[in-house]
């Protein structure tokens, strides 16, 4: 995660950054991380300053004294960004600290303080004669959020995001005895923060735009329909697959410091140009990998404006986790060393994703005789920040759109939409509970969609380099100079990349993510991987609802018997019968020694599958499509579910009565 102390004018000090320094960034200041200090902010001296500026703009023979008021009031900014974000990391570091809790909201305080008067002095100044010096050094689209006001509503929701993430921490520090309860607080908080950010915004969907806004995007949240539904057609029931598949990977680094010098190696022979962020990034100390409780779990990199430097955080424990984690941020940091602070949300994240799959091209060199399990799982973290992505940005639309009355409600809103994802057999695992820990949720509401967007271009350079790893890497370079100049989408067409909703391009990266599942191995069954029903059979058999055959085989084009189904039904419904099949359930052609016997016996006394009038169970039977349905039926009858009435097939007349409900 690229985590920025402003979401709002950070083209303002990019583009002083640039004035001062004639076109290029300086080098990051040679100063180690322990030795920065908070900056003594006058702000007595911030307001005389715009208040200075304000005058003198009253003609336009004072254009130089205005410019230079402002570069000034430029100048204060960077010095109070560049406290909240060393409080930030401050705070990170120890979230169980009050003092460092309080340093950081006074510092957030501080920050939003400054901007604020930034913000009023430049609305002055671009009504008055001076007005044209002004636009000169300022960014056409802070110039229309500075007359419109949109920027004073984004500064103030952004503090109140600062204020819930802290509660956020705390609440989690406290620790829960149950899922419910952990529901209630973190659910309570963040419908809290919901509220208060509606009210600040005048309605849900006004807030909705302006977090999107704040993260760069070009479109409001109807805009995105397109990707959210290629990747609930392509890319959800892939990545349901390989989750299916997942195998723990236990090798590789033991700590953050000997994943960091793993990844430092890989550069070092692979990735020439990422070394001398890497040698400063070390070198200095800009950086945190450690591993300890009182930490922040959470991961990312900020930029230190006043020091022109990168800063990388991760609540790190070694492993694959380690290594992906560092890759990942490693992307950030790389941009931020190189261009400064300010790509857009979406392009930061191709940056740090992107990156993240070209390392595992050399998974083989850190995790040995584990590199296609560990590239496997990579490939299936990436793809759920795709789907988890979508599924939270809806999420979070739903939340602030429709109002959910409680916790539970948002709770049940969340298992909804994993549903509609085809992941509802998921909601009884870890992904059922997945909202609850995404702290963006509360820091950057709405930003979780830039996951998918960032994610699906990513993955389309890590296809390109199964086939060509010269190419992927050409294009990743090439999106990263040219997102910086001209934004995310331009450079993703600028980089022969395409468009996040692009059905196309979903469909390669699905197809290759499959085709490393069959190479990586995992499958229950050797003839399982490229059946259309693969995720199902997988599915079922963890579950033990269905066996393969001694040769390893399921056969999937094998005709059902109604005994197959009658072992299937009771191995998911678990239960016992009596072992009996008399009286009403009598079949006499199922023999006491027949494999199946027992099976029949548990379904057809829970009443899912019967008799006919003759007292035969008729067990080596293939089954049909209507009287599995009937089956299922049953199954779900059972669990309250019902219908009535005719079907929507045209051979509607050729079912049986018995079986058409």
């Amino acid at each position: 995660m690229k985590r920025k102390w402003s979401l709002r004018l950070a083209s303002l000090l990019l583009a002083l950054a640039l004035l001062l320094t004639g076109g290029a960034l300086a080098a990051p200041a040679r100063v180690d991380f322990d030795e920065l200090e908070l900056t003594a902010l006058d702000m007595d001296a911030v307001r005389r300053t715009s208040s200075q500026a304000c005058t003198a703009a009253k003609s336009a023979a004072n254009a130089s004294t205005v410019q230079a008021a402002v570069f000034a009031l430029y100048d204060y900014l960077t010095d109070a960004a560049t406290n909240y974000t060393l409080a930030m990391i401050d705070y990170d570091r120890d979230t169980r600290s009050d003092a460092a809790e309080a340093a950081y909201l006074q510092a957030s305080d501080a920050y939003t303080e400054v901007l604020n008067i930034l913000t009023d002095c430049l609305r002055t100044l671009l009504k008055s004669p001076c007005a044209q010096a002004v636009c000169g050094i300022v960014d056409e689209a802070d110039v229309e959020a500075a007359l419109s006001g949109t920027a004073d509503t984004q500064t103030k929701l952004s503090q109140i995001a600062d204020q819930y993430t802290t509660a956020y921490y705390q609440v989690l520090s406290n620790g829960h005895d149950s899922y419910d309860a952990l529901i209630r607080d973190v659910g309570g908080l963040y419908l809290k923060m919901v509220a208060a950010m509606k009210k600040e915004a005048g309605g849900g969907e006004k807030a909705v735009q302006l977090l999107y806004d704040s993260c760069g995007r070009s479109g409001g949240y109807a805009a995105y329909e397109p990707v959210r539904s290629v990747v609930r057609e392509e890319i959800s029931p892939v990545f349901l697959r390989l989750l299916l598949l997942a195998e723990d990977v236990t090798s590789g680094p033991e700590s953050g410091e000997a994943a960091l010098g793993a990844v430092a190696g890989v550069a070092d022979r692979h990735f020439p140009d990422l070394c001398d962020a890497l040698d400063f990034m070390i070198s200095y100390g800009y950086y945190d990998v450690t591993a300890a409780p009182e930490k922040a779990d959470a991961g990312f990199t900020t930029y230190l404006y006043a020091y022109e430097a990168p800063y990388l955080f991760l609540p790190n424990s070694g492993g694959l986790d380690g290594v992906s984690g560092i890759s990942h941020e490693l992307g950030h940091y790389y941009n931020y060393f190189t261009y400064g602070g300010d790509a857009d949300t979406d392009s930061a994240e191709v940056h740090s994703q992107g990156l993240e799959l070209l390392y595992t091209l050399y998974y083989d060199e850190i995790f040995g005789a584990d590199a296609e399990a560990a590239r496997e799982t990579e490939v299936t973290d990436v793809l759920s920040s795709v789907v988890l992505g979508c599924i939270m940005d809806e999420f979070q639309y739903r939340a602030f759109t429709q109002t959910p009355s409680s916790p539970e409600a948002l709770a049940q809103m969340y298992i909804d939409i994993l549903g509609e994802y085809g992941l509802a057999a998921l909601a009884g695992d870890s992904l059922g509970t997945y909202w609850l820990w995404v702290h963006h949720s509360f820091s950057q509401p709405m930003y979780y969609l830039s996951y998918a967007l960032s994610a699906l271009p990513a993955l389309e350079i890590w296809a390109t380099a199964q086939d060509d790893a010269a190419l992927a890497l050409a294009r990743y370079d090439d999106f990263m100079v040219l997102s910086n100049e001209n934004g995310f989408e331009r450079g993703l067409r600028g980089a022969g990349l395409s468009q996040p909703g692009d059905e196309k391009a979903a469909g390669r990266i699905a197809d290759d993510a499959l085709a490393l599942a069959a190479k990586s191995g995992g499958w229950l069954y050797t003839d399982a991987a490229s059946c259309w029903g693969a995720t199902e059979i997988q599915w079922f058999g963890l579950q033990g609802a269905v066996n393969g055959y001694s040769d390893g085989s399921f056969r999937p084009g094998k005709t059902l018997t109604r005994a197959h189904v009658a072992q299937v039904l009771a191995n998911l419904v678990g239960g016992t019968s009596d072992g009996s099949l008399s009286g009403a359930n009598a079949a006499s052609d199922v023999p006491k020694d027949y494999w199946a016997h027992d099976a029949i016996a548990l379904v057809v006394s829970a009443g899912l599958m019967d008799v006919d009038a003759q007292g035969s169970f008729d067990p080596d039977a293939p089954i049909t499509r209507q009287e599995f349905a009937r089956v299922v039926y049953a199954l779900l009858k059972a669990n309250g579910v019902t219908a009535a009435g005719k079907t929507a097939y045209t051979d509607d007349a050729l079912i049986r009565d018995d079986c058409r409900e």
